[in-house]
């Protein structure tokens, strides 16, 4: 019999909705407690995407990012908040906001120095002539579905640890082949893990159980339409 994933009900708090919703009516204090969470929880898929479609490292990429979160409380960046269904939506709309407002003040500065030489997007565009927003939506949304696997991952990791099964986490995330590598058989497993194929094949059934389990409780602190976005995502397939 097959298991059947958790509810999604929406009785279950969304702790980023929870956190962004607040954040317009706050006093300063837990405006900034709420835009320290958002940091916690997305400067890293922020930080990625940011490095993809700039093509630049270091410090300045981590500045870049910071500056990102600081509109969130000096800027109008939350004004279509009620509009959005997701974070998913709304980072894009930030995102695309914060590259624009970039561009333009990387453009001017050039200007002030002299520097007459034409600015390029990462993927070799210049930026006169800004990513198409549909183009630029998929981008966002390739690094949040990595970002969502990863995380998901990791809760798997910690959950399968906790029970003591580490070897069961082991075995799965061997076949996820997260490195790019060829997905590897129940047999090559078998002889990596020095373990039956029969013990390969309930391993990973217990372990996509708790993946399972936990990209929906992903998906759910993360919007209030759950199930949707995993769709759109691509990711719903890791549901059956």
């Amino acid at each position: 019999m097959k298991d059947k994933p958790p509810p999604t009900t929406r009785t279950w708090p969304s702790t980023v909705w929870a956190a962004l919703r607040g954040i317009r009516s706050a006093g300063p204090e837990e405006r900034r407690a709420a835009v320290d969470e958002l940091v916690r929880l997305y400067f890293k898929p922020v930080r990625r995407f940011f490095q993809q479609v700039l093509g630049i490292r270091g410090p300045r990429l981590d500045d870049v990012t910071q500056e990102f979160f600081t509109r969130f409380l000096e800027k109008d960046f939350l004004k279509n908040l009620p509009y959005e269904k997701s974070f998913r939506g709304f980072l894009k709309l930030a995102c695309r906001r914060h590259y624009l407002n970039w561009c333009d003040a990387e453009r001017a500065a050039r200007a002030r120095s002299g520097d007459l030489a034409r600015l390029h997007n990462r993927d070799g565009s210049p930026i006169d002539v800004a990513i198409p927003a549909s183009r630029f939506d998929s981008m966002v949304d390739e690094e949040l579905r990595r970002w969502y696997l990863d995380d998901a991952i990791e809760r798997t990791r910690n959950e399968l640890v906790r029970r003591g099964k580490e070897l069961c986490f082991l075995v799965f995330e061997a076949r996820c082949a997260r490195d790019g590598s060829e997905i590897p058989d129940y047999a090559s497993l078998s002889r990596r893990f020095g373990i039956a194929v029969f013990d390969v094949c309930n391993y990973l059934t217990a372990a996509r159980k708790v993946f399972r389990a936990a990209l929906q409780a992903v998906a759910i602190e993360r919007s209030e339409t759950p199930e949707e976005d995993l769709r759109e995502l691509g990711l719903h397939r890791h549901l059956s």
